[in-house]
């Protein structure tokens, strides 16, 4: 290259300078040639606006409707707005913080539903979501590109929502395009993103105007659009569409009779009937009823269900029964509301059989409701309360998110039919503390320590009675249970679950590990604890150790069971802590209740085996226990970004000192209300009889108590 100078010095400083620039330029096209180029203005402005018309479109249209979930729309729209902003905010976490959490309750947004949809956009926005959008208009997928063009996404998607937070302004009232009416404020399309956006709309499902779900079009194998679903449904492909997206056209542009003739051939027979047409890529005509153990399995494979699903189980066969287990592709929004009554309609205590087998729902849901609504049962009768009916629906939702991808696809992304989240009903929270058992004094649990069972009784079905002569201690978990529930405040099935291998006696400071094991698991599944916080390490009590509980596990241990309560595990089906009620709890229950009334609550509940927990939790409430021990010891999270975040005292300080400290506040706090038990020889019962308490004194149940003879506290 010529310098134009005949300077020594000059040429020597321009070719300096010209190398300095090659190099830069060299970088530059090498950057170029690895990622591509970035976006233009045009194509940001293109994937703002589609993502923002789409969505809009589909709420203001879900929220005119005037269906059941309509009038969610409004709250639904504000928590995917929460959501978004969680999404979009710089290394923040994929949850909502203790701060916002708080903001949100005194604004009454439900902040669960917001985790929800952070993880539902989360996992819908990535990148192969991105990439497709992207290639469709010819533009860069790189890295950096498809950060880029998520962003956008997710800001039209919010843009949507924040204007759907309000659809009741009477100023609306006279718009007759309430989308377009909301979306003024952006001024029109510059032309260069309008044939982009054109793109767009032709190749992904947009809302341009009447029924959302009229005039389906699914791009075919050979590039062509064919008639899928019209209004009502008259044919259906036979298997899902090829493409992941779905083109909604106004009714001008539905489908031509030549349409449906060429479709036929391929197509599935026709539904019978439904109220509305097919709402997903296609109609699947198996019965609900035919998915329920495969997506049993398919949710425990993805680890949102785990250990015993039977209780999920009932709920799906439930729904299947209310809603007539109908086609899979029968199923619309209507359905969720048909549930929901459908559960209300039913007493607390209904006994649901087995789907299509023995019970209830082995005949027409329609006949069981006329008969309960007829004889007045549900009058004499406790509701179904709203926190069980929230429980099923939670469940369905999680069902229904499976489903989405399969049976109950549709076209369009975030797109849920069967909203089962919009279905739960608020008064579940308006009084809370009737949904709590009441909890047990301490004069309770001391009559309990003193029965015969802990001093000395008359064997197997007579742990309750004592004759005097010849009494005798036995150990087993109706001995150490209620020992090891009162001196740790640890839930029921955390001690029933215990195996040999999470007692730790040979340490400075004894203790139990509560964690997922195979004795709470089913089928070679660990399984056990709900929550991170709850797996922890809990000292063993002074007085535990006083009564012999390390000869106990050592006596277990060389009998060679895995769990140290193996009594408890005899019964397949009924297992654990369910299985301790049944042969011990029941009758504890009872023998206090012979020596003082047992404690009731406002809504008829009485003490159970977690009013225990409640008791040692009251323990706690007075000044100068640290909050991070006091829930490291009970298993609650922790709070504030102290606790969550920066203390780390069992990696600073070891095991044995954070264990110590537990120990202290456990036997400073607790009051010791067994001093009068003397250490007694560990006696075993055979398996058989061990946990087998029998009835207590034979005596007249107190008139007070209010324990029906076929139902007693769990």
């Amino acid at each position: 290259m010529a310098l134009k100078t005949a300077d020594p010095r000059n040429a020597r400083r321009l070719s300096t300078r010209l190398s300095s620039r090659f190099v830069v330029v060299k970088d530059q096209v090498a950057q170029m040639m690895e990622e591509g180029r970035q976006l233009n203005g045009a194509e940001i402005e293109a994937l703002f606006r589609h993502e923002l018309e789409s969505e809009l479109r589909l709420l203001v249209n879900s929220y005119l409707e005037n269906a059941g979930h309509s009038s969610s729309i409004e709250s639904i729209a504000r928590e995917q707005s929460e959501a978004i902003k969680v999404l979009l905010q710089p290394d923040h976490p994929l949850e909502l913080t203790t701060s916002e959490r708080e903001r949100l309750a005194a604004e009454a947004v439900l902040s669960f539903c917001v985790d929800d949809y952070i993880k539902q956009l989360n996992e819908q926005y990535d990148a192969a979501y991105v990439k497709r959008r992207l290639e469709a208009i010819g533009a860069p997928t790189h890295g950096q590109a498809r950060g880029v063009a998520r962003a956008q996404l997710l800001r039209g998607y919010l843009a949507a929502t924040r204007r759907c937070e309000n659809l009741a302004d009477a100023a609306l009232l006279d718009v007759p395009d309430v989308a377009a009416a909301l979306m003024a404020d952006f001024g029109p399309v510059s032309e260069e993103a309008k044939s982009i956006l054109a793109t767009l709309n032709e190749r992904f499902r947009t809302i341009v105007g009447g029924d959302p779900f009229e005039g389906w079009l699914l791009p075919d194998d050979d590039g062509k659009n064919h008639t899928s679903q019209s209004a009502p449904p008259l044919v259906a492909p036979s298997a899902p569409a090829p493409s992941p997206v779905l083109s909604i056209v106004p009714k001008s542009a539905g489908p031509t009779a030549e349409d449906i003739t060429s479709a036929s051939s391929t197509s599935l027979p026709p539904s019978p009937s439904p109220a509305l047409p097919c709402q997903f890529l296609y109609r699947d005509p198996r019965p609900f009823s035919e998915l329920i153990e495969p997506t049993l399995v398919s949710l425990k494979n993805d680890g949102k269900w785990k250990g015993d699903v039977s209780q999920q189980r009932r709920i799906m066969q439930t729904f299947a029964w209310i809603t007539g287990d109908k086609a899979l592709g029968d199923y619309n929004h209507l359905d969720v509301i048909d549930f929901k009554e459908g559960l209300q309609s039913l007493p607390g205590n209904f006994a649901f059989g087995t789907l299509h087998q023995k019970g209830p729902m082995a005949r027409p849901f329609a006949d069981v409701s006329a008969e309960i609504a007829t004889s007045g049962a549900l009058k004499n009768a406790k509701r179904r309360k709203a926190v069980t009916v929230n429980r099923d629906m939670s469940t369905m939702a999680t069902v229904s998110m499976q489903l989405t991808k399969t049976a109950w696809k549709t076209g369009t992304a975030n797109v849920i039919v069967l909203d089962f989240k919009a279905g739960r009903t608020a008064e579940a929270n308006k009084n809370s503390s009737l949904d709590l058992r009441p909890p047990w004094k301490r004069a309770h649990l001391q009559e309990l320590f003193s029965s015969p069972l802990f001093t000395g009784c008359d064997g197997h079905l007579n742990r309750l009675r004592s004759s005097g002569r010849g009494a005798r201690v036995y150990h087993d978990a109706a001995y150490y249970a209620p020992l090891f529930w009162y001196y740790t405040g640890a839930c029921r099935e955390e001690i029933c679950g215990l195996e040999v291998n999470d007692v730790i006696v040979d340490s400075p400071v004894p203790h139990v590990w509560i964690r997922d094991n195979l004795t709470r698991g089913r089928d070679g599944e660990m399984a056990g604890e709900k929550r991170e916080a709850r797996n922890r390490l809990l000292p063993i009590p002074k007085e535990l150790l006083r009564l012999g509980f390390v000869d106990y596990h050592a006596a277990i241990k060389a009998e060679g069971h895995a769990a140290l309560f193996p009594e408890l595990y005899v019964n397949p089906e009924k297992r654990g802590g369910a299985f301790f009620y049944d042969r011990a709890w029941q009758h504890m229950v009872n023998y206090i209740g012979t020596q003082m009334a047992i404690p009731v609550n406002a809504d008829g509940k009485r003490s159970d085996i977690h009013s225990i927990r409640s008791l040692v939790s009251s323990c706690f409430e007075v000044d100068g226990i640290n909050d991070n021990i006091r829930a490291d010891i009970m298993g609650h999270a922790r709070q504030g970004t102290n606790g969550k975040h920066y203390s780390k005292r069992i990696e600073t300080e070891g095991i044995e000192v954070v264990l110590a400290e537990r120990l202290e506040v456990m036997e400073k706090y607790i009051p010791n209300i067994t001093k009068g038990l003397k250490h007694q020889s560990i006696r075993l019962l055979p398996m058989a009889e061990r946990s087998r308490t029998g009835a207590g004194i034979a005596r007249k149940t107190r008139s007070d108590l209010g324990i029906g003879k076929s139902r007693l506290p769990e």
